[in-house]
């Protein structure tokens, strides 16, 4: 999708150097609860099918997004969750509640700690380009549309423009998203290109970072460095 080594011009000796992980499989990755710790997700926090889900990251820059999605029009007998993160400010997290209090088939969770329950049951997921949830959504094989970051950083939109071009998502440019761009994603039918995205992709990422690790600690040098 990005090879660094080329798209930056590594070295020949910095590019022996460098391994691929691959994407990070959430699916293989466990994470861990405690007593103090709220439940991961309650069972009245998942609606009935079909539901749509909205997620943006940490919720800092997720406004619009999460504005546009709760003023869209949802397809009939569809539900939508909106997932707003920690991070969002206290005054949109009340607007958004008030909002989707306003609607029945709508519903706002601040912070939940893993959402990947949720999202293995959604039909389809609108969120932001971050790579854990853009992760998720290949691992589950859900259709997408991905709403990229452009501004500090251009990260999230390179990665959803490459996808997008891959055809394994839908990309909308924040710039032009609007309720209307939402409801007509949503009313279209859905891509089947979603479930290949894992036989396309590496997800092979956390089974072989093992193997990574294990090379750079018994690689020559650090072997010269033990011994010295």
């Amino acid at each position: 999708v990005f090879d660094t080594t080329a798209e930056y011009s590594f070295s020949d000796e910095v590019r022996s150097k460098t391994r691929f992980t691959g994407y990070l499989d959430p699916r293989d990755c466990w994470l861990p609860t405690t007593s103090r710790e709220a439940p991961v997700v309650q069972a009245e926090d998942i609606p009935p099918n079909p539901f749509v889900l909205c997620e943006v990251g940490g919720g800092q820059d997720g406004a619009p997004l999460a504005r546009a999605f709760l003023d869209a029009a949802l397809p009939a007998g569809w539900h939508g969750i909106l997932v707003t993160g920690p991070q969002m400010p206290e005054s949109h997290r009340a607007e958004f509640q008030h909002r989707a209090a306003a609607r029945r088939d709508m519903r706002v969770l601040e912070f939940v700690t893993d959402c990947r329950p949720i999202l293995a049951k959604a039909d389809r997921v609108i969120c932001m380009g971050g790579y854990n949830t853009v992760c998720e959504v290949m691992a589950y094989g859900k259709p997408a549309l991905v709403v990229p970051r452009v501004v500090p950083r251009t990260e999230q939109l390179i990665r959803a423009e490459r996808l997008a071009r891959m055809g394994l998502i839908d990309m909308a440019n924040p710039d032009q998203l609007t309720a209307h761009t939402i409801s007509s994603w949503l009313a279209s039918p859905g891509p089947s290109h979603a479930t290949t995205a894992t036989r396309r992709i590496d997800m092979q990422g956390t089974r072989r970072l093992p193997g990574l690790l294990e090379e750079a600690m018994t690689s020559p040098r650090e072997a010269a460095h033990a011994s010295a």
